[in-house]
């Protein structure tokens, strides 16, 4: 897992990627044009293993997620939440465009 901050404009925004497998996934609801999971764990490139809790994404998106999808999955850190938003798995990419227009247009408020 790697984190960072990224600055738009005055606001600070914290990233989380995962490279690897998916190994567990909780349990999913619907949330208007979003979906929200309990929890995301990973079995990491390199070893170990991490667990994102409560995660939000767009129905695109979350078509990707299943168990053993490997690939690059990038969460923007939010205080209730983490919005996986950008998808790289098994040879597919999606990206929540709604979160880069957000960082356009209201300096990192989505």
């Amino acid at each position: 897992m790697f984190s960072a901050s990224v600055i738009a404009g005055s606001d600070a925004m914290d990233l989380v990627s995962v490279d690897g497998t998916i190994r567990s996934i909780g349990r999913r609801l619907r949330d208007g044009k979003d979906t929200i999971y309990r929890h995301l764990e990973f079995d990491e490139v390199g070893g170990g293993r991490c667990r994102i809790r409560r995660v939000r994404t767009t129905a695109e998106i979350a078509a990707l997620i299943k168990k053993e999808a490997a690939g690059t999955f990038i969460f923007w850190t939010l205080p209730r939440e983490r919005r996986l938003w950008c998808v790289n798995a098994d040879g597919a990419n999606r990206a929540d465009l709604r979160i880069l227009d957000a960082l356009g247009s209201k300096g990192g408020r989505a």
